[in-house]
């Protein structure tokens, strides 16, 4: 994903990837009729990639970057997130490397969209 970055998001749309719009639309079905300020939730976007996410999810209210976690393997891919000014927080780490460092409970929501096919059984768990 490093050598990827830069032509990732073309490369993903001609293709027709539209997860990021769907999981969030998803997430947004879900929260109706919950009784949440959605800028009050911390959310972790595990697998967040160059910040395709992030977007979507600034625009149905996730809008308080200082509750909004970016998390990746490659810097390369978070640099692109920062750039996209939806995040507060970015982390670059390889799940598959070990236990995240946050404490349990940490998080209200979690994304990992176009994530998990990649990971095995006890990253899964670490979520």
């Amino acid at each position: 994903y490093e050598a990827w970055a830069q032509d990732y998001e073309a490369t993903v749309r001609h293709q027709g990837y539209s997860t990021p719009e769907t999981s969030v639309n998803l997430l947004d079905d879900a929260l109706k009729g919950l009784d949440v300020v959605r800028t009050s939730l911390k959310l972790l976007d595990l697998g967040a990639g160059d910040g395709l996410v992030g977007v979507n999810l600034s625009k149905i209210g996730f809008t308080n970057k200082d509750n909004l976690f970016a998390h990746d393997i490659a810097e390369n891919m978070l640099e692109l997130a920062r750039q996209r000014g939806v995040y507060g927080h970015f982390v670059q780490h390889d799940i598959m490397a070990g236990s995240l460092d946050f404490p349990d409970n940490s998080f209200d929501i979690i994304t990992c969209v176009g994530v998990t096919s990649y990971l095995e059984p006890t990253a899964i768990t670490e979520m």
